[in-house]
């Protein structure tokens, strides 16, 4: 085997996730009777285990992928579709069989393009997109992880030197923007040098536009 392009495509989190919903896997066949030792053609049975076990993170560790624009496609969007296809900026994966988009597909096609002024890479912007950074997550069930908003922890570690502008500023947004900024610390390589404060707020608002719930 010869890699000829490694890495000419990534996917996230919740294009997995999309991908997965759209296209679960076939139900193996039933074994036929009188057969003691009989083994699925196609054997899907590992496939089912991590599709299993992807559902279990999403819902335990990533609840915030579930709150996402829809996987679906919707006939009105094909119009925005189009008119943001109409740039030079290369386009997302598809995620369905036919060509129509998704308001996921839009989502991510917007958070790409608004945050192309500020110069992240693609790694960090795939970050950002996983880890779901400025994004409410619903309180998960009981078997579920007590910690799974997004940068709460990492809270009292924000009182570093010139981030106190930032915390004023984020004031009126309470311990979400809190826990937002020491996570895209983390996510954005040398943050203070690259950013300044009113980058971070933008950025936050342009996220929480692309892929927060819609308003009204």
């Amino acid at each position: 085997m010869k890699i000829l392009q490694p890495q000419s495509a990534v996917l996230s989190n919740v294009e997995v996730l999309a991908h997965i919903a759209q296209y679960p896997p076939r139900k193996p066949p039933q074994p036929p009777q009188n057969v003691v030792n009989f083994v699925p053609n196609p054997d899907l049975r590992d496939h089912n285990t991590v599709i299993k076990e992807f559902h279990n993170y999403v819902t335990r560790l990533s609840p915030h992928l579930l709150s996402y624009p829809a996987f679906n496609p919707s006939q009105s969007n094909i119009a925005s579709f189009n008119a943001i296809n109409s740039s030079n900026t290369p386009s997302s994966s598809s995620l369905n069989r036919s060509s129509e988009p998704t308001p996921l597909d839009l989502a991510i096609r917007k958070l790409i393009l608004e945050l192309k002024p500020f110069g992240l890479t693609k790694a960090e912007v795939l970050m950002i997109l996983n880890l779901g950074v400025g994004l409410k997550s619903e309180p998960v069930n009981e078997d579920g992880e007590g910690d799974v908003q997004m940068g709460e922890g990492e809270g009292g570690a924000v009182e570093q030197d010139g981030q106190q502008d930032v915390e004023g500023e984020m004031e009126e947004g309470g311990d979400e923007d809190y826990g937002a900024l020491a996570l895209l610390d983390t996510v954005i390589e040398d943050r203070e040098e690259r950013l300044s404060d009113d980058d971070i707020i933008e950025i936050l608002k342009i996220i929480r536009g692309a892929l927060g719930p819609v308003q009204g």
